[in-house]
């Protein structure tokens, strides 16, 4: 009986402690998966406030992945957000926004401060939250315009584009019953500094037909260095700023698409020379290659070189249109017009052979030494 009192404790007692052992080895497995968990969070995060430029999508695209549990790394990030400033923070919050805890106004009042390789991932951060953020950008922008601060109005107009709204940027672009000029132009050199993805800013422009807004963004984009921007990013814009060029009908959009095409050493597409208008074109090319734009009537603020009170500048007002080359008129377009043999001398400058008018071997250098009656006789030539 105590034999087999004692070998039945003895498989017990091997049995408990068998199970203890299980159970420990179980409880450190979990214990170290946490405690790996935890590191490899930590690493994915820190991956994040390192990572610069583009590679920050990746960094989230990471930390957003099926390996990671929301439930884990949300309340950190949260937790972290809630403390961090700066850089920090607004890495915290690209993070947050992958799970849809995107802090909007956060973002939105980083803007004004944003640094140029930032951009695109602010707008990554904003894509998901679009009636949200529409509603903040109207907020600020009509702030700015009450401070006439009109780069943080940029800044925002630029942020809009690239989520499909162009509330704002449509009031920096007009130039019909646009007395200043000034938003337009700082837009315009906004655009060009601040660089955003291209890609991402064109496409929901591509096939919009506002004058205004088309020809604004091709300036902007003809300022940009052409080293600084991605092939695929590079090749988007060539695509819609030839497209703009060919079948835009307004002349300020076709003359302002080929001179960022000019800037950037593409070609631009060819143009058949017509003396004529047709119903939907404001412009044409002259058969000696020169683009016309017509100028419309309307009103403009003439501001003096020099003037220090530009507001004091008068109102002038345009009664009838008139056609204006888009570039100026070159040495050797000059130099055809005086050798032309079908135009008679009278219609020259008078003793045009005895002057020294410079002819310049660089290509696209502005000719010099013109007076206005030269200009005029030119003008003449033109139609012949």
């Amino acid at each position: 009986m105590q034999t087999a009192a004692r070998t039945y404790v003895i498989r017990w007692g091997t049995a408990l402690g068998v199970m203890l052992l299980a159970g420990t080895l179980a409880f450190k497995q979990w214990a170290y998966q946490v405690e790996t968990r935890a590191e490899k969070i930590t690493v994915a995060i820190q991956r994040i406030f390192t990572a610069e430029g583009p590679d920050v999508g990746v960094a989230l695209d990471e930390i957003s992945g099926p390996e990671y549990d929301p439930s884990h790394i949300v309340p950190l990030l949260k937790t972290r957000f809630d403390h961090a400033t700066g850089r920090e923070k607004t890495r915290l919050a690209y993070a947050l926004a992958k799970f849809r805890q995107g802090d909007i106004p956060y973002f939105c009042s980083t803007i004004i401060n944003s640094p140029p390789q930032e951009v695109e991932n602010l707008v990554r951060a904003l894509a998901d939250h679009k009636l949200t953020t529409g509603a903040q950008l109207k907020i600020l922008s009509d702030q700015a315009t009450l401070n006439s601060d009109w780069n943080h109005k940029a800044r925002l107009a630029i942020i809009g584009l690239s989520l499909g709204d162009a509330t704002t940027a449509l009031q920096m672009c007009q130039i019909a019953n646009c007395l200043d000029p000034m938003q337009r132009t700082i837009f315009t050199d906004t655009l060009t500094n601040w660089q955003p993805n291209l890609t991402t800013l064109l496409k929901p422009w591509k096939t919009t037909t506002v004058a205004d807004l088309r020809s604004t963004l091709a300036c902007g984009l003809g300022g940009i260095s052409r080293e600084q921007l991605g092939e695929n990013e590079f090749a988007d814009a060539v695509n819609v700023l030839k497209d703009w060029f060919e079948t835009a009908g307004d002349g300020v959009t076709h003359s302002s698409a080929g001179w960022a095409l000019r800037k950037w050493g593409v070609d631009e597409p060819a143009q058949k020379s017509d003396s004529q208008l047709t119903s939907r074109q404001e412009w044409f090319v002259t058969p000696q290659k020169l683009t016309m734009i017509q100028i419309k009537p309307g009103m403009f603020v003439q501001v003096i070189q020099g003037d220090h009170n530009p507001s004091q500048s008068p109102n002038v007002t345009l009664e009838q249109a008139y056609f204006l080359s888009d570039r100026e008129i070159t040495c050797e377009q000059f130099q055809e017009f005086l050798l032309d043999p079908d135009c008679l001398e009278k219609d020259k400058p008078r003793d045009w052979k005895k002057r020294n008018f410079p002819v310049r071997s660089i290509v696209g250098v502005p000719v010099q030494q013109v007076n206005w009656i030269d200009a005029i006789l030119f003008c003449n030539w033109l139609s012949y």
